[in-house]
């Protein structure tokens, strides 16, 4: 999973909209430090405060965070572009899976949250709170919905 999620990522290094990644794993193993080593990206351990200390040690000031499994296509990064050219640190976007039922095709907020794309100041501002990822996407402020969804690995 966390190699097709990089490998989604690639266009966007391309397009200079990543400049690092820091994956999150529960505990060390070779094969997470061979993938990391082969992508160029970092390793945290997930522990008390990592995913504080993920959010600042980015380099940028708007971060992407996603689960494993989440996979990126041209639409997504085409989206997240756009909203960071036109003023990103006044929001918090919530990107979703795509629909898979009649329910989550009628209501497509009601589709599994996997990723966030938000400004640091937003993310650091409520991320102490609980360092789970679904915590922070209920807690973040100024939240709005991606238009575009994700594909999930299964």
């Amino acid at each position: 999973m966390v190699v097709r999620t990089l490998a989604g990522l690639v266009a966007g290094v391309v397009q200079t909209l990543v400049r690092d990644v820091t994956m999150i794993a529960c505990e060390r193993h070779d094969f997470i430090d061979a993938i990391a080593d082969e992508a160029g990206c970092d390793v945290l351990i997930a522990e008390h405060n990592v995913l504080t200390a993920a959010i600042q040690k980015a380099r940028e000031d708007h971060i992407l965070i996603l689960q494993a499994g989440a996979l990126i296509d041209a639409d997504v990064l085409d989206e997240a572009r756009e909203e960071i050219e036109s003023g990103l640190a006044h929001r918090s976007l919530i990107m979703r899976a795509r629909p898979h039922n009649f329910i989550t095709r009628l209501y497509p907020d009601w589709c599994r949250a996997v990723g966030i794309l938000a400004h640091r100041r937003n993310l650091l501002a409520c991320v102490g709170k609980d360092e789970r990822l679904s915590a922070l996407m209920r807690h973040v402020p100024h939240r709005a919905t991606f238009a575009s969804h994700l594909r999930i690995m299964r």
